[in-house]
């Protein structure tokens, strides 16, 4: 099967139906073609898939197929059926109902996802729940409106055709149009995107003017549009104050080429306060991790470079690292020639501390050493060349995690 060979569409009607049987009559209405087979699928009236429909009978009629199939698989159930015509075309999904929708275009509510992939964009429009009815996107601002049609693609989904993002430009407002005979609602989506395009800088601003992004000459490979999401519903912030709403950079799943630029406006009242961070949330590790952050106290704004879409978070780190165990101990006693390494467990929940030299400081009876960290087992470590001498000795630690909190520990033991 060709999915698209020709462009096709087709025309539905129920031809008979008793206790056991519903027979339907599939004609082509657009591209001309003689029908020779048909799949159907059932979906509830709340857009779920359902079952693949058995047909028990079919008839081609000139152009015509008629299909039978059990009317209890069809009980309060909306029909996609998809014609293949004779050289293997598929025709536009079609959609019947054998339910009767007490619901109407003005008490559904429409649902708008954008996805952003190499040749362009797509709008995808999804219902609450089943009502007969056809839509339409509209895009504008305070001056014009273009509309784009949109393909019904199961009984609660409606997709655009591939959109360049070009046609984003100088847009404000992304509105849905329902409607069925004289019925009809339109509902205006908060999306306000931003074109970015390779060797030019952008600005994209949330709509409550909070949250930025600005592209960089080299951020993008080709035109790509951003826009910015404020999230009612985010993955829980466990440590640290949270101090701003999460906001959803997208599209998420768009590869950069480098770096970009975000900003988060901060409440005047923490005006003064310290250690604040953007945070984002990585996905792999579920949890919100801090990025490099530069504030600006005259304007109340955070600054980071990003080099992918993540959600971000304000988040303030008052908490100090812990030092959970040392190899020696203090006041321990071992043999001079056991201690062939130093060994310290530390641990920060919330910015995290840095591998690099600046984040710890071990000092020996007063002699800084030159020690390693591991960022998974999250330990500071150091090799001696050989034992320890006997006596009483002393170890000075320092741990300073990213936004600057520093602990410090003195740990005193005693080899023979």
């Amino acid at each position: 099967v060709f999915l698209g060979t020709f462009p096709m569409s087709i025309n539905v009607k129920e031809v008979s139906r008793n206790d056991k049987i519903i027979t339907l009559e599939m004609s082509p209405i657009r591209g001309g073609l003689a029908i020779r087979d048909a799949i159907t699928y059932s979906f509830t009236p709340f857009g779920f898939p359902d079952n693949k429909i058995n047909n028990i009978h079919t008839q081609k009629i000139g152009k015509n197929l008629h299909i039978s199939f059990p009317i209890e698989e069809a009980k309060d159930r909306i029909l996609q059926i998809l014609a293949i015509n004779q050289i293997g075309a598929i025709a536009t999904p079609y959609h019947w109902s054998n339910y009767n929708s007490l619901k109407t275009v003005l008490e559904v509510n429409p649902k708008l996802d954008i996805m952003h992939t190499e040749g362009g964009i797509f709008f995808q429009i999804e219902m609450d729940q089943y009502a007969p009815g056809k839509a339409k996107l509209k895009l504008s601002n305070d001056n014009v409106f273009k509309s784009y049609p949109v393909t019904q693609i199961q009984p609660t989904v409606f997709l655009s055709d591939m959109l360049s993002p070009k046609i984003l430009n100088d847009i404000k407002y992304v509105d849905v149009s329902l409607t069925n005979g004289d019925l009809s609602r339109e509902t205006r989506f908060n999306f306000i995107p931003g074109l970015a395009e390779p060797k030019m800088k952008t600005v994209i601003l949330s709509r409550d003017k909070n949250c930025s992004i600005q592209t960089l000459s080299s951020t993008v490979y080709s035109p790509t549009a951003f826009w910015i999401e404020k999230v009612d519903k985010h993955a829980p912030v466990k440590n640290g104050y949270h101090l701003s709403p999460v906001y959803q950079l997208q599209p998420f799943d768009r590869v950069l080429k480098d770096e970009f630029l975000v900003g988060l406006r901060y409440n005047h009242r923490y005006s003064g306060h310290t250690k604040m961070g953007i945070y984002y949330y990585n996905e792999k590790s579920e949890d919100w991790e801090y990025v490099q952050t530069k504030n600006n106290p005259e304007r109340n704004i955070l600054t980071a470079s990003l080099d992918q879409l993540h959600a971000i978070t304000i988040i303030q780190d008052l908490i100090s690292p812990k030092i959970l165990k040392t190899f020696p101990a203090n006041n321990g006693y071992y043999k001079g020639s056991d201690i062939t390494k130093i060994i310290i467990d530390v641990e920060d929940k919330i910015s995290g501390i840095e591998a690099k030299e600046k984040s710890f400081s071990v000092k020996l009876d007063g002699k800084k050493l030159f020690c390693a960290y591991h960022p998974i087992k999250k330990q500071i470590s150091y090799v001696f060349d050989r034992g320890l001498s006997a006596g009483e000795h002393q170890l000075n630690i320092i741990v300073i995690d990213k936004v600057g909190n520093k602990t410090k520990k003195f740990i005193s033991f005693t080899c023979e």
